[in-house]
């Protein structure tokens, strides 16, 4: 798979002398040209994806305090002649190998810097009308695909859930110890799960459930392997933002474990079925925490993280807070399916 490229321009106002020749030095780039019009500077550098962020922290250091400072990160489809990397991978490759082996498999598949990431995550957690009108016409094509025993119909309410952004955004802003963001991402997270259920509560009313589904029962019982699909659906939610995996997919994937549940909860609560309705909204609930626990992880094993000291240090605690919470609300869910189902 050819690497995605990266247009990184640096602009400022000022003189930083032979800012080109530092850059060039430290980080063996040779795709840099630099600009000046009057007092005010610009460098264009042309990167690997996977290279930008060592620019971008680089740039940052020595650019912070001038005047009229700012970066700004762009998608290059393509360039001639065809970009050469190996100089800056050469000088990398020490850095590789002081990431423990465990951590490396997640680390040489990132193929975004952490600024790109931040503002792709950002803009999940939108409370936007159209986002909420997208909720409720899932729940109602879960529902029918539900109610008439029909994959294919769910599979359509599962393309247009909005469910893997907010998910997404809890765990990443974990990471970074970002609590704006995390509180964002929960209000999105939450209000999408109470439109969904709610819609779903009040189709409930209008129908006759007298025979449930296969599709409804099929959700009304947890199973061992539900834990794995969720686990698998967070890792793969977490690395089609790190990498080019295309969201699209990986979002049905996360809908898969959490739109169907939640919408059976529903409709059978509504209908009077409150054994199998509580069962089905558990299955929810243990997709929710698999997921958000999965993509954590996920980040934390791509090095996921802010980059100054002191937001280093609440992010930690952060992370170790969230993981204890995720661990024991998973482990008394796994604990329950091993021995009630």
């Amino acid at each position: 798979m050819p690497v995605p490229l990266r247009l990184i321009e640096a602009f400022f106002e000022g003189d930083k002398g032979n800012l080109k020749g530092q850059i060039k030095e430290d980080l063996g780039i040779e795709n840099i040209q630099e600009y000046t019009i009057g007092n005010s500077c610009m460098l264009r550098i042309l990167i690997d994806s996977g290279d930008s962020q060592k620019v971008i922290d680089a740039l940052e250091a020595r650019l912070k305090n001038e005047k009229d400072f700012g970066i700004v990160i762009l998608p290059a489809e393509g360039s001639v002649p065809k970009i050469e990397t190996s100089e800056i991978n050469a000088k990398s490759k020490v850095d590789e190998e002081e990431i423990p082996v465990w951590k490396q498999p997640f680390r040489k598949g990132t193929s975004i810097s952490r600024e790109e990431l931040y503002t792709d995550i950002a803009d999940t957690v939108s409370l936007s009308p159209i986002q909420l009108v997208m909720v409720v016409l899932s729940a109602i094509v879960a529902a029918i695909g539900l109610i008439r025993d029909s994959s294919v119909v769910l599979i359509g309410a599962m393309v247009i859930a909005p469910m893997l952004g907010p998910n997404v955004a809890m765990s990443f802003s974990i990471c970074l110890g970002d609590f704006d963001l995390f509180l964002k991402a929960l209000k999105a997270n939450l209000l999408r799960i109470f439109v969904a259920f709610f819609f779903s509560f009040i189709i409930g009313f209008f129908i006759d459930l007298s025979s449930l589904s296969q599709e409804i029962l099929s959700r009304t019982i947890l199973h061992i392997s539900d834990i794995l699909l969720a686990l698998s659906a967070g890792t793969a939610a977490a690395l089609s933002y790190t990498t080019a995996v295309s969201e699209g997919f990986i979002g049905v994937m996360v809908a898969v474990a959490l739109l169907p549940p939640l919408t059976a909860s529903g409709l059978l609560l509504s209908s009077g079925y409150i054994e199998y309705g509580l069962s089905a909204l558990g299955l929810f609930l243990l997709n929710i925490v698999c997921i958000n626990f999965a993509t954590m992880i996920t980040f934390f094993l791509q090095d996921i993280r802010p980059k100054k000291w002191w937001e280093l240090e609440k992010a930690k605690g952060a992370l170790k807070k969230a993981f204890l919470l995720w661990s024991i609300m998973l482990s008394i869910m796994a604990l329950i399916v091993i021995f009630l189902f």
